[in-house]
């Protein structure tokens, strides 16, 4: 995973989350992955596909301690 912090930095918040997969061991159960209608890939097509995916999750406008009091996160 990687973090990009931008505006809400001084809270460690990032405004941008990457995730880097290795699809090759990344298991989807066929019944959700299954397209009926594709024919499926040779090995030789397999093999020529990307090992890596790339999911990017961006995020903004947070909402700090909206609705708490600051002194609930006091330690008693």
């Amino acid at each position: 995973m990687n973090y990009k912090h931008g505006k809400y930095a001084n809270f460690g918040l990032p405004d941008v989350i990457t995730f880097i997969v290795d699809i090759k061991k990344f298991k989807v159960p066929k019944a959700i992955a299954a397209d009926i209608n594709t024919t499926s890939m040779s090995e030789k097509e397999s093999a020529n596909q990307p090992k890596k995916g790339k999911i990017t999750v961006t995020v903004s406008n947070y909402i700090i301690n909206k609705s708490l009091p600051d002194n609930i996160f006091n330690s008693k």
